[in-house]
């Protein structure tokens, strides 16, 4: 196995993956288009380009691990966000669809409560686990498509490399 320097890049990669086996909507980063009713972002609070810091990934901590100089712990934090329009006309439908949209997220990223893992643990990393985190809740009216919920939520990540 070849060394790496960080295993976001296969997270957020896994996290993709995951997420559209599941049958959500995901997108990679900031996307083009506006046409969805409810979507996940990865790597992107959805905020907007003018209010967002486009900030992907907030690494905590990399510490060489206990067997020598051979391994190294890592732990990060992925940005994503749901977003949701809901019905069109209330903040609640709106609300109920983006919290929907993060339990489906988390529920896809841990199958088993003993596998939270991604799927990262064949060869790619000794272990692996991955944790949601809701970090911010905003309700925001739209121009054409009524009032929209976003939640920003972190996916916590502690790994080996």
């Amino acid at each position: 196995m070849a060394t790496v320097a960080s295993r976001i890049p296969a997270t957020i990669d896994a996290l993709i993956s995951t997420w559209r086996a599941a049958a959500l909507t995901v997108w990679d980063g900031p996307v083009p288009e506006d046409n969805y009713r409810a979507a996940i972002f990865v790597g992107y609070d959805a905020a907007g380009v003018e209010e967002s810091a486009f900030a992907s990934a907030n690494v905590r901590r990399v510490d060489w691990g206990p067997i020598g100089n051979r391994a190294r712990d890592e732990e990060f934090s992925i940005i994503c966000a749901a977003v949701a329009l809901g019905d069109g006309t209330s903040y609640k439908s709106a609300r109920d669809a983006a919290f929907a949209l993060v339990n489906s997220a988390d529920a896809a990223v841990r199958p088993k409560p003993s596998d939270p893992s991604l799927g990262l643990l064949s060869g790619v990393a000794p272990y692996l686990v991955a944790a949601i985190r809701v970090e911010d809740f905003f309700q925001e009216p739209t121009e054409n498509a009524g009032p929209q919920a976003r939640v920003v939520f972190a996916v916590d990540v502690k790994t080996r490399i």
